[in-house]
């Protein structure tokens, strides 16, 4: 079992369970894990959709729970009332824990406080910077030219920008069916940042976590909004390129 000193922030939701699962697939213990609240960290029929199209064995499995990894990697929690990453009961034990670098999982948009003290956040993004911005862009770029990627970095306190560590892109040979309803927002968009994080934090371990080339200057389209129609559309066209004699899923292009 490996140890790293990077500390993870714990917002309950799919996208931590997703890194939760990478971690424990890597054998990697976190230095620490602080625990944050969301009340709607839980998706109603998300597990059973899950035993229902294998996303367990295909992706990750969202009903892996934190208490499971922290038994099996024995590692140290601490519980905050934050629901919002920039409470002042999160910064207090940010400030004070040795951990300098965070792997983010949620919980809002980072204010300047949060650097104060050379603290650094790895976020990963669910799409290419910085030609897609915002928390929906995957939508957008499969609509646009059927492209899918995701962005790691250390972030600043401008939204999705900052220190860019790894880029994954995706191909996408899948299709969606009725029982699937989740399967975009739950699986797919924290699916993709968890490969990328799992490059990430394989660099970091060796020692050669660094910044990718300089970043161009950054695109004025952010996604934060998908409506029903596009999301539609986006399902559409995702069935009308299925090949059923080519390989399924959502590949990791190399």
């Amino acid at each position: 079992m490996d140890k790293t000193t990077i500390g993870l922030i714990w917002f309950p939701s799919a996208r931590a369970t997703a890194y939760l699962n990478i971690l424990r697939n890597m054998k990697l213990a976190v230095n620490v894990i602080v625990i944050m609240e969301n009340p709607k960290g839980i998706v109603e029929g998300l597990v059973e959709e899950a035993q229902l199209n294998d996303y367990a064995n295909l992706y990750f499995d969202p009903g892996y729970e934190l208490a499971q990894y922290v038994k099996e990697f024995n590692v140290q929690t601490i519980s905050t009332d934050a629901s919002n990453i920039n409470d002042k009961s999160l910064s207090e034990v940010i400030f004070k824990h040795p951990c300098q670098d965070w792997i983010f999982t949620g919980g809002g948009i980072l204010k300047p406080k949060l650097f104060e003290h050379n603290n650094r956040y790895i976020h990963v993004h669910p799409g290419k910077l910085p030609e897609y911005r915002g928390s929906t862009c995957f939508y957008y770029s499969l609509l646009d030219n059927m492209s899918l990627a995701s962005t790691a970095f250390f972030m600043s306190s401008r939204l999705d920008d900052g220190i860019d560590l790894h880029c994954t892109k995706f191909s996408v040979n899948l299709q969606i069916t009725e029982n699937m309803p989740l399967f975009f927002d739950y699986i797919l968009d924290p699916w993709i940042r968890a490969v990328t994080l799992r490059k990430v934090l394989g660099d970091y371990l060796r020692g050669q976590c660094k910044p990718m080339d300089k970043k161009p200057t950054l695109s004025n389209r952010t996604y934060y909004v998908i409506h029903p129609i596009l999301r539609n559309l986006t399902i559409k066209k995702i069935n009308a390129l299925f090949d059923p004699n080519a390989k399924r899923g959502i590949i990791e292009c190399v």
